[in-house]
């Protein structure tokens, strides 16, 4: 069935030989074509178009846009290629917003095929990690280019994180107090460290918290408010498993688009609010990152105290943290709900974060955005 689809709805996290053509477009680096080629050939994948002939469509799709539609087979919300690398590649230089696409199934084209210049998990289609388009095809291209293609991925993430932004920006609002609410200030609440700023440093936090301390690969984690899950993505290699949980399915949607480029298979992510959230599973490790706040036009501090406490294993690890605490907005009655917790619970670590600056001491810290931060243990 042929449609006009979104480039942005193209899983390209799955063909990293359209971003070596990308790169040879951005590059005229004629020699990575040509060992693209020998790979392609010496692998039994067919053949490839002359250096010259590639540029030549470039350039006739220049001129006149892509008139022979690509092959698509669309799975859950992405279109996998089935053929047309060379004129997605193109189109995507070009800027184009939309390709025509013969839209088709499993039923006619099988499995569609995954190309990655390394072996990786968290591909959501079948493929055979030791397979000729795994790593092998791409053998003669040099590590410099290889290099070079992976920077054209991250400017490619960076450019579909800037336009989840801006669709939170203007769709991702809700409503709190009778005010219109948003997170991050124009910007990202998280940062994605070596990928974007943001409002909040991922970094800074897991180390001022002292995270890695109590995670270890056997532990299932929790991530209560997730926001953009950038502290989960952080944290995922050091544990067994993570779940984001955010309401806002704009915010959480950032977290998706980053892990299309990480592929990390042990963090999932649903968008539902706190009291929403249902689950008969115990966690080993929750994280409560400024969260109540948000809460307390629906339930008291006890009952989320009390909900947390509940979805945690026995012996596991909250990781709380206050609002800003500062002359101008104070916490209200922070001990008095630090004192809930340790009705339960040990305090394990604990300590102050200012955005910017980390100090264990609070007359060290500035007033502005210093928050409290706490790591409990369940008794």
């Amino acid at each position: 069935m042929l449609q006009t689809i979104p480039m942005d709805q193209i899983a390209y996290s799955a063909r990293d030989d359209i971003y070596l053509r990308m790169h040879v477009l951005l590059t005229q680096d004629k020699q990575s074509w040509d060992a693209w080629g020998r790979g392609v050939s010496e692998c039994g994948l067919g053949a490839v178009k002359s250096y010259e002939e590639f540029f030549a469509l470039g350039h006739n799709i220049q001129l006149n846009g892509v008139k022979e539609p690509i092959i698509v087979q669309k799975i859950e919300n992405k279109y996998y290629i089935e053929d047309g690398a060379d004129r997605t590649a193109i189109a995507r230089i070009l800027g184009h917003n939309v390709i025509p696409a013969n839209v088709v199934n499993f039923q006619q084209c099988g499995t569609p095929s995954v190309y990655l210049m390394t072996p990786r998990q968290g591909i959501p289609i079948s493929h055979d990690p030791s397979g000729v388009r795994i790593n092998e095809v791409f053998k003669y291209i040099s590590d410099t280019a290889k290099q070079k293609v992976a920077g054209i991925v991250k400017i490619s993430l960076i450019h579909e994180l800037q336009m989840a932004l801006w669709s939170y920006q203007h769709n991702g609002t809700f409503r709190l107090k009778n005010k219109i609410r948003r997170f991050g200030r124009g910007n990202f609440y998280q940062s994605l460290d070596g990928i974007v700023d943001g409002q909040r440093h991922t970094g800074e936090r897991i180390k001022a918290y002292k995270l890695l301390d109590i995670l270890n690969k056997d532990q299932d984690v929790l991530d209560m408010g997730a926001a953009c899950g950038f502290m989960s993505l952080a944290i995922s290699d050091h544990v067994k498993s993570v779940h984001c949980v955010e309401g806002s399915s704009e915010l959480i949607n950032m977290g998706i688009v980053a892990n299309s480029y990480f592929m990390k298979d042990n963090i999932t992510f649903e968008a539902t609010n706190f009291h929403d959230f249902k689950t008969d599973k115990k966690y080993d490790v929750i994280l409560a990152l400024a969260l109540h706040g948000w809460l307390d036009w629906e339930i008291t501090f006890d009952i989320f105290v009390d909900r947390i406490l509940d979805l945690l294993s026995k012996n596991g690890y909250i990781v709380f943290e206050t609002h800003s605490i500062s002359d101008d907005n104070p916490e209200f009655e922070v001990e008095k709900k630090i004192d809930m917790f340790k009705k339960y619970c040990d305090i394990i670590h604990e300590g102050y974060f200012t955005e910017g600056y980390i100090h264990e001491q609070p007359h060290r810290c500035k007033d502005r955005m210093r928050r409290k931060y706490l790591i409990f243990k369940k008794r």
